[in-house]
């Protein structure tokens, strides 16, 4: 079966499975729901979803916490207000947010939100083949199943009720992030490397990083990477080759490179993109790459040398640069 490369999330057949949250009390509908890609592997990576989210008057946040899985979420237009631990802050397009278990946090949208996640150690989407099927079979489903009780997924969850919340500047709150306010930063030759999210922070499954490109920057990877990738572009255009066919991505792409693919990548004009497979320990790596070039340049020419350094990390790429 030929694998899904280029996602145009904005493509309708992209979409594997659509799903709305029941109405609220007064009959608004919060969240239209989009299922991009399914978990794999034993962490569960790679699930990817695209939500818009609407204002409901009479909606409250919803606080909660869960106690199992990470969630990974990109405000990508609109705005919203984030509440988590007794603090409250208003997001808006460039922010994302970063929940670790029992971390509580709760959501009101002010207006229409592209909301995008990504997750890991998360169970509540493998049923979503069946309950799509459900769906069209009995289209109140999910009003059946709340008023049952039913629970599919990650149950193991508190709500929590909302009040004397503090609001603060989105910094203020630890799990909001912008890769403007970066946990770490490099800057290479073409590239800036912003972390928005540390291998700590993910039980040292994966990290999460941005990078922005200038435009002529290029990277080649190993012909055979062991792992799979994933990439978002948020702005700009790239250009990725991919078993020799080329791919442009654009705003509101994705990018899944599968193991073993050759593949290389080119940014045809100023870009950004998030690496959200995130293996590969850049921090680490990046530290000591650094490092190296302002200390022991010349180590840099040692084949052997660098090529023991990116197996340490796991860093598959072959070359860089402008």
């Amino acid at each position: 079966m030929e694998k899904r490369i280029l996602i145009d999330l904005n493509d309708k057949k992209n979409w594997l499975y659509e799903s709305s949250s029941p109405p609220t009390a007064g009959g608004y509908i919060v969240e239209d729901n989009r299922v991009i890609l399914m978990p794999e592997g034993e962490h569960r990576l790679f699930a990817f979803t695209d939500a818009v989210m609407h204002y409901a008057p009479d909606m409250r946040p919803f606080t909660h916490d869960h106690h199992t899985g990470f969630e990974t979420f990109f405000v990508d237009s609109g705005s919203m207000d984030f509440y988590s631990q007794g603090k409250v802050a208003t997001l808006k397009k460039g922010d994302l947010v970063h929940i670790q278990p029992y971390v509580t946090h709760g959501m009101l949208f002010h207006e229409d939100t592209r909301y995008r996640g990504i997750f890991q150690d998360w169970t509540v989407i493998d049923n979503f083949a069946e309950l799509y099927q459900l769906r069209e079979y009995m289209p109140d489903a999910n009003q059946k199943m709340a008023e049952q009780g039913v629970v599919f997924g990650q149950p193991d969850f508190f709500i929590h009720e909302v009040v004397d919340v503090e609001r603060v500047a989105p910094e203020e709150i630890n799990a909001v992030r912008n890769p403007n306010r970066p946990l770490a930063q490099f800057k290479l030759n073409g590239v800036t490397l912003n972390m928005v999210v540390g291998r700590w922070e993910t039980n040292g499954v994966r990290e999460i990083w941005q990078a922005r490109m200038d435009k002529g920057f290029h990277a080649e990877w190993n012909d055979f990477q062991k792992n799979p990738e994933l990439y978002y572009v948020t702005e700009g255009e790239v250009k990725f080759t991919v078993y020799g066919k080329e791919f442009i991505a654009h705003e509101d792409c994705l990018v899944k490179i599968p193991k073993l693919a050759p593949h290389s990548v080119v940014a045809l004009s100023d870009s950004a993109m998030y690496d959200l497979g995130g293996l590969t320990m850049w921090y680490l790596f990046l530290t000591d790459y650094t490092a190296l070039i302002k200390n022991k340049s010349e180590k840099l020419g040692d084949a052997a040398f660098m090529k023991e350094l990116k197996a340490k990390y796991g860093c598959e790429i072959k070359s860089f640069g402008i």
